[in-house]
């Protein structure tokens, strides 16, 4: 039973230890979602002009998506990793420590256990997420900044674009 787990390793461990890896866990999300929002507005923005819509701009969003989630997950695996072990026990306490000992144990490969099932779980999450945003958001009319020609925004509402058919 779950109580008991957790009453287990709190007489045994200490309540900390309830929150062992946490400091990597943030290390790792905070940046991960930076990242991930980050690419993902870049890569919408690429991919779509102000003459998309419909399904061809949902679907530039749906693989925007996939790709931010993807490439976030890559570059902040290492960490994970990290996060990980240090949840489990399976590394010495404190991050650096953690990556010096998987590194010695298993080589800087050690740091992307997982890499590929994780790009892939992210990248799918990411896809959904972002693309099912982009698709409510036009259902609702809710407004959207479109980069121009002349490289500033303009706000697009349902409206405007009811008006330009």
């Amino acid at each position: 039973n779950q109580a008991s787990s957790i009453w287990s390793i709190v007489k045994e461990k200490g309540v900390s230890s309830l929150y062992a890896g946490y400091g990597a866990t943030l290390m790792r999300n905070i940046p991960s979602a930076m990242l991930r929002f980050v690419l993902y507005e870049e890569l919408k923005r690429k991919l779509s002009n102000n003459n998309n819509a419909g399904l061809q701009a949902n679907l530039g969003s749906f693989l925007a998506g996939a790709v931010a989630g993807s490439t976030a997950s890559f570059v902040m695996t290492p960490l994970d990793v990290v996060k990980s072990r240090l949840a489990v026990g399976t590394c010495p306490v404190g991050v650096k420590n953690c990556i010096v000992h998987v590194v010695r144990t298993a080589g800087y490969k050690g740091l992307y256990a997982g890499a590929g099932s994780r790009m892939l779980w992210s990248g799918a999450f990411s896809a959904i997420g972002f693309g099912t945003f982009e698709v409510v958001k036009g259902y609702l009319g809710v407004a959207s900044t479109q980069p121009t020609t002349t490289g500033t925004s303009r706000t697009s509402t349902k409206s405007d674009k009811k008006a330009d058919k």
